[in-house]
């Protein structure tokens, strides 16, 4: 127990504390100034591309972006093609894995899936390939506001400011 309060003093779970907190206030400041756009997805993806690790802060945040474009992408032409049923989400569900599978990306294979949902999940009476756009661009919006952040604090951390 012991070991686990002291990492709160480290300075790198400081970091990510703060990397959360203002990718999360970002991301909530766009669903408030346009609150016809859904970013609260931008708020999800933020989140789950930031990782604690600073040292491989980079890459993994790449290899969730790159999950999270697969996966909002081809919820986005199944939702297209297909339109929304049980059986569309299966074959999103399939393509998603295969296409991580192909790209090595096996351990962000979640994160994809994830973002195929949230573009296929239907938000009351919004059934057109224009909100599931939107879904898909702010999942997006979310992982280019994490690469931001991570980038600011490596310089910020190599610049010692």
């Amino acid at each position: 127990m012991v070991q686990h309060l002291t990492r709160f003093k480290e300075k790198a779970f400081l970091f990510y504390m703060l990397k959360c907190l203002l990718g999360a206030g970002i991301c909530y400041s766009l669903f408030i100034l346009f609150p016809s756009m859904p970013f609260y997805w931008s708020i999800v993806s933020v989140l789950l591309v930031l990782a604690p690790a600073d040292e491989e802060a980079m890459r993994f945040a790449l290899d969730r972006m790159k999950a999270n474009i697969i996966g909002a992408t081809i919820g986005l032409l199944v939702f297209v093609l297909f339109s929304v049923s049980f059986i569309s989400m299966m074959i999103g569900i399939l393509l998603t894995i295969a296409v991580c599978t192909l790209i090595n990306s096996g351990p962000a294979v979640r994160t994809a899936l994830a973002a195929l949902v949230i573009v296929l999940v239907q938000e009351g009476e919004q059934n057109n390939w224009l909100s599931a756009f939107s879904r898909m661009f702010c999942v997006c919006l979310g992982c280019f506001v994490a690469i931001s952040l991570i980038s600011l604090f490596k310089f910020i951390r190599n610049h010692k400011f």
